[in-house]
């Protein structure tokens, strides 16, 4: 890790230029939006290198703490200090480029922060990590990665599933431009919410900006659904064109895209006015379901690794709030489980992760693994090899039934930080096949995980828990074929009927 403090910020930015290069940040620091019209500003935008904007932002902190006199980051300014820390770890070692060059592609951008992670992470475990070298003038795959333990390899393939939210973010971004020129056109200061049940395409934007216009032409204010009803426009009235306001306006919207026009002017008695706003939100599509996309790529991924000696593929989940991240994993481990082991014995696990972010916790960016290993491998993993996820706490988990009892508390240091999550404890072997967890989740809730190769993987929530932290607690679960229950302080605080291997009957 890199320690980040207000007196080292412009080191940091100095070491990030030093790895990357002074022609890529100066080309990086030319793009910019300063002087542009506010359509141009969309525009560029959604045309800007992915990095361009974490760099902004993170130069831009660097001026507010100095001024301040205290460390502020911005979602962005974490995550490239957290890409820092990563590179700094594996800048050492051969073939470092391969993935400084896909860092400076905005096509490969995010996947090759992803491969920076998985290598700086094995390498910190003290394995000797080989970056592979691409061989693209021949037909041959290869894998991200070859770490040798001893006389044997284990081959690492990393995928990082796309961001579909990225991708739309450009093409809303479009969008709002179009609509607000009608807005402008017809005189309306409108409140328009878009509400989306599918991922979108051209002829989405098309049919939801023809809608748009329909209704701001004919004055049309109130709900409507379109295509089927995949999408749902909101329209409403916010105030007569040139209409002065005084005071804060109160929209309230679910909305995770925003997009508002709106002109102030201050009074001679001090007093801010403002007029002609326009305010348009969009909530995307949430795809709960990925596993699809996981087999698809799962199925690329085993075409990169070698048909000799053991490997692991990583995938990355494109969602940064911890609630998603846990219901994507819930409804995707499954199928990724009975894929791997029906149909590859060449791919001893396979590791969903995802990256959470709080900007108010003291561990702003947490990574979360779950390891879904193969029952049926041609080659175990070498002695001494661990997967990244895996924690191996000596301990015997039976297949069947059993039973688990903790006590805890919290130290006097530990109450006052904003901690959304916190884990009571982890085991999982080295090659993923005996998994026990036990952990607060975001949602307040005590979450019980189990895998074993007879009950398959096993989760259970509790009911809304608020724990006092000045007291100590006991936690304690027991299972069996049929049933999972879960118990704090001595009351039953949840439980789930399970049928065989492990598949929860909803």
């Amino acid at each position: 890790m890199i320690d980040v403090i207000l007196d080292n910020l412009e080191h940091h930015e100095n070491e990030i230029r030093n790895l990357l290069g002074d022609d890529f940040i100066n080309e990086i620091e030319s793009m910019n939006t300063i002087g542009l019209s506010w359509m141009k500003v969309l525009t560029t935008k959604a045309k800007l290198h992915p990095f361009a904007m974490w760099w902004q932002s993170f130069k831009k902190d660097i001026e507010k703490s100095k001024s301040r006199g205290s460390l502020v980051l911005s979602q962005r300014s974490h995550l490239l200090l957290n890409m820092l820390c990563h590179l700094k770890v594996i800048e050492t070692l051969p073939n470092i480029e391969r993935i400084i060059k896909s860092i400076k592609e905005r096509s490969t951008f995010y996947s090759a922060i992803f491969e920076a992670f998985v290598a700086s992470a094995y390498h910190i475990k003290g394995y000797e990590v080989e970056i592979v070298e691409e061989r693209p003038n021949t037909a041959e795959k290869t894998c991200d990665f070859r770490i040798k333990i001893g006389e044997q390899t284990v081959y690492i393939e990393c995928k990082s599933l796309e961001d579909f939210s990225i991708k739309e973010t450009r093409e809303w971004q479009e969008l709002f431009r179009r609509i607000h020129k009608a807005l402008d056109r017809h005189h309306r200061n409108w409140n328009i919410n878009i509400l989306c049940g599918k991922q979108i395409d051209h002829k989405d934007l098309d049919l939801i900006h023809t809608e748009c216009v329909v209704n701001i032409r004919n004055n049309n204010l109130g709900r409507r659904e379109i295509g089927g009803g995949e999408f749902i426009i909101e329209c409403s009235k916010i105030s007569e064109w040139d209409e002065e306001l005084e005071g804060s306006l109160n929209i309230v919207t679910n909305c995770q895209l925003l997009c508002h026009k709106i002109a102030t002017r201050t009074l001679k008695n001090g007093k801010v006015v403002a007029k002609n706003p326009r305010i348009i939100g969009v909530s995307p599509y949430f795809e709960g379901d990925i596993s699809p996309r996981l087999i698809s790529e799962f199925k690329r991924a085993t075409k990169q690794i070698p048909k000799v000696g053991p490997s692991i593929i990583h995938f990355v989940i494109p969602y940064k709030k911890g609630p998603q991240l846990i219901e994507v994993v819930d409804k995707s481990y499954y199928r990724i489980y009975s894929k791997l082991n029906k149909d590859s014995n060449r791919v001893n696990a396979v590791v969903i992760s995802g990256v959470t972010i709080d900007e108010k916790s003291q561990t702003p960016i947490n990574c979360i693994h779950n390891i879904v290993p193969n029952l049926n491998v041609r080659s175990e993993l070498p002695p001494g090899f661990s997967i990244l996820g895996s924690n191996d706490k000596g301990i015997s988990i039976p297949d069947n039934e059993g039973n688990v009892g903790i006590g805890f508390g919290f130290y006097q240091e530990f109450m006052g930080l904003n901690t959304p999550t916190y884990v009571l404890y982890d085991h999982s072997n080295n090659d993923g096949r005996y998994q026990l967890k036990i952990w607060k989740t975001w949602n307040d809730r005590l979450r019980f995980e189990l895998f074993t190769p007879t009950l398959g993987r096993v989760y259970v929530d509790s009911n809304l828990i608020e724990l006092d932290k000045r007291k100590k607690h006991s936690f304690a679960a027991r299972w069996n074929k049929d049933i999972v229950e879960l118990f704090l302080d001595g009351l039953l605080i949840g439980h789930k009927m399970l049928s065989k291997g492990g598949l929860v009957l909803k």
